[in-house]
């Protein structure tokens, strides 16, 4: 048994993202690329609990993103989609990767 006993920590994040798109086609096949420019707002929680004394932190921190994205065409209703995009936060730097499938109605 250890001597401090069990240790456990938890991190949850939200984020509200709004960003605006430039398209640029490529070709004639459909192929788009586009920058990301936008706003960010990150609220994260961190709970760590060890020997029974526990202690928890909550942030909301406000942040740039910045990245490019690209529209590839499957068929004439169906586009595969994949973004990068960089959130230059207060106290650090995330980066997401994207992978969507879009169907046009």
């Amino acid at each position: 048994m250890p001597f401090f006993g069990t240790a456990e920590l938890t991190i949850s994040s939200w984020e509200l993202n709004v960003n605006a798109h430039y398209l640029f086609p490529l070709g004639e096949r459909g192929f788009v690329w586009y920058p990301i420019v936008g706003l960010c707002i990150v609220g994260i929680r961190e709970r760590a609990s060890i020997a029974g004394f526990s202690v928890e932190e909550s942030r909301n921190v406000i942040g740039f993103n910045f990245g490019a994205g690209m529209d590839f065409p499957i068929s004439e209703r169906l586009i595969f989609n994949a973004e990068l995009a960089l959130k230059l936060l207060d106290g650090g730097v995330l980066s997401t990767i994207q992978l969507r499938l879009a169907f046009r109605l």
